[in-house]
């Protein structure tokens, strides 16, 4: 099987024709989630595949929990939770790669503070349990509210 999407090689198509409606005999073990793994031909034939691009990932999206509609970062970061009520939802396994199978809504549940990224909060699925930092978004658009920061202990 091609080295992985976060490997940082392109994949090279060698494949066989065995099934119908597949080009490449690893076709069948390629994520299904298009948020995890983006292919392309190349002029020479070959399919790379790589992560999300940030572009791609910077988009609006309704909240999951207070279903407030969520405009895209404009402070040159992008968002993964509410500025409203800062819920997120678990898309990441580690940060940015937008390949978690459980898509859980995360709650916030504290604050740290991260010496060059800032502060961050604290998430922690409700599903499956996992515990991410997600940065704090102060400008732009749609800061996050002050207050429900404030609110959150520091951990």
């Amino acid at each position: 099987m091609p080295p992985g999407p976060r490997s940082g090689a392109p994949r090279r198509a060698t494949g066989s024709t065995e099934r119908p409606g597949r080009r490449y005999s690893w076709e069948s073990s390629l994520p299904t989630t298009p948020r995890s793994v983006r292919c392309r031909a190349t002029a020479k034939g070959s399919l790379e595949c790589g992560g999300v691009g940030r572009a791609e990932q910077n988009t609006p999206f309704r909240c999951g929990r207070c279903g407030a509609d969520v405009p895209a970062s404009t402070d040159g970061h992008y968002r993964n939770h509410c500025p409203h009520c800062l819920w997120s939802r678990h898309v990441d396994d580690t940060p940015g790669d937008r390949s978690a199978n459980c898509a859980g809504l995360m709650e916030p549940t504290g604050l740290v503070d991260k010496g060059g990224k800032g502060w961050q909060i604290v998430h922690r699925c409700t599903v499956c349990g996992q515990r991410q930092p997600n940065r704090v978004v102060r400008e732009g658009e749609s800061p996050d509210d002050l207050d429900l920061l404030l609110y959150l202990r520091w951990l």
